[in-house]
């Protein structure tokens, strides 16, 4: 989004995840399918720290050179233009 745009929308704002490496994903999932006695295992694939979506979207940004804006929108607000069908 940040390539076609340099306002990012923040939807609910408070949101905390980790980063995740998409080597380490693939590699994990191709274990998963490959290795049958591996699928039965839980796999904690996040990264080591805990970010807030305004900062994972602002460093995804920053990896491609693009400029990004957050601009916060409410939950409720983004409810009313998906039509309603936004998980809550």
């Amino acid at each position: 989004m940040a390539m076609v745009s340099p306002v990012l929308p923040l939807i609910g704002g408070g949101t905390r995840g980790s980063s995740r490496h998409v080597g380490d994903l693939g590699q994990a999932v191709a274990q998963a399918v490959w290795d049958r006695s591996a699928a039965v295992f839980d796999y904690e694939l996040g990264g080591p720290g805990v970010y807030s979506f305004e900062a994972l979207m602002k460093l995804s940004a920053a990896e491609i050179h693009a400029a990004a804006f957050c601009c916060p929108i409410p939950l409720s607000a983004a409810r009313c233009w998906a039509g309603g069908d936004l998980i809550a």
